[in-house]
């Protein structure tokens, strides 16, 4: 497996952690994301759609409505600093079509003080500025505890982790192939 293969993988389980956390807090998680739907039936195949919609009733027939995008991201930070210089070509543009539009970002090497699963809030992202984070269970806008987070943090680590290992073992392979090789042939190792 190459490096970005075992981030794909890392997205898809970051992806079913959060629907997890989200159904076990009460709330209907629904997958709609672009690579969910069937092409047919979509206007425009290369349109952004959020990963989930998330509702809870708030009173007997009064629901809100939530967009999610989850991603992994191993340094949340930086990711949020290369998004904040694409200015009107950040993923966070799309808050303009999908007003409440929120990230999930998940990440197994939180920094200091942080946890593994944090929201980039966007109501007040303004092209170029850094977008700040906020733990998933002291986001006061969905209702997770920390006792619902902390047993999904323990399965990031452990799972991120085994994961962490095929990439060292394939970055290994690589340097093997590379000094063995003249002209490693990159494709047939699968190796970006």
């Amino acid at each position: 497996m190459t490096e970005g293969q075992i981030n794909n993988i890392k997205g898809r389980i970051g992806e079913a952690i959060v629907e997890a956390i989200l159904r076990e807090a009460g709330y209907q998680v629904c997958r709609a994301g672009r690579e969910n739907s069937l092409p047919g039936l979509m206007q425009n195949p290369r349109e952004y759609t959020p990963d989930f919609v998330v509702f809870r009733a708030k009173h007997p027939g009064l629901y809100r409505l939530f967009h999610l995008e989850v991603r992994f991201r191993f340094d949340i930070e930086s990711f949020l600093k290369d998004e904040a210089k694409k200015g009107a070509t950040s993923i966070f543009e799309q808050r303009s079509k999908w007003p409440e539009l929120y990230f999930v970002l998940v990440t197994d090497q939180p920094r200091r003080g942080k946890a593994c699963l944090q929201v980039a809030e966007l109501r007040n992202y303004q092209p170029g500025l850094e977008v700040q984070t906020i733990d998933l269970d002291r986001w006061d806008v969905l209702d997770v505890t920390s006792d619902i987070m902390s047993s999904y943090q323990a399965a990031i680590r452990d799972l991120f982790s085994a994961l962490h290992y095929q990439t060292q073992l394939a970055r290994q392979l690589y340097k093997e192939h590379a000094v063995a090789l003249p002209h490693p042939p990159r494709a047939r190792l699968g190796i970006p």
